[in-house]
């Protein structure tokens, strides 16, 4: 097996680097995108889920704030009720 030379190790090492550079890079963009569309919040959009969304804090303040839509539906004439727990 041959030895590298100094201008093949540096060359390899630049591949290294870039390649972790964009690995680090593509996790934080998914990161980002899951936590617009409410991440670790959106775990909490259910019927039980107020005290796991109210449980998430930032510092001393809460993460995620709870909220209950409610509506008549037409059809049946019966209250519906969407509950979302999202990002402040």
């Amino acid at each position: 097996m041959k030895k590298l030379t100094q201008k093949q190790f540096l060359i390899l090492m630049l591949v290294v680097v870039a390649a972790y550079v964009v690995g680090f890079a593509i996790k934080k963009l998914s990161s980002t995108a899951t936590s617009k569309e409410g991440g670790v919040c959106a775990q909490y959009s259910t019927k039980d889920g107020y005290t796991g969304c109210n449980s998430i804090k930032t510092g001393t303040g809460n993460k995620c704030k709870f909220k209950i839509d409610n509506k008549i539906d037409e059809t049946t004439q019966k209250m519906e009720f969407q509950y979302t727990c999202l990002e402040k």
